[in-house]
């Protein structure tokens, strides 16, 4: 639990760098069996909403019970979908 604040940089479409910041605040979430690779895992899942001038978004994390983070979808920049990010391999 807590708050940060997130800076994210990326090229706008006449490729220069924009950086915008997000006030975000963590929060733990209800625990998830997801499957990773055919392998069920129990996580500990953490929820991270953003909100800021080019809009809000919010961030997903799972960690295993070896604290790994074994899955994410995380936000990439305005205008594109989230990234999915498994971990694979121990």
């Amino acid at each position: 639990q807590g708050t940060t604040t997130r800076r994210y940089s990326y090229l706008d479409g006449a490729d220069k760098m924009q950086s915008v910041d997000f006030a975000c605040q963590l929060a733990p979430a209800p625990p998830e069996s997801i499957e990773v690779v055919a392998k069920a895992y129990v996580t500990r899942k953490v929820t991270e909403a953003c909100s800021g001038p080019k809009g809000s978004f919010t961030n997903e994390y799972w960690f295993d019970s070896g604290t790994n983070l074994r899955q994410s979808r995380q936000f990439l920049a305005p205008g594109l979908n989230s990234m999915f990010l498994q971990r694979v391999i121990d």
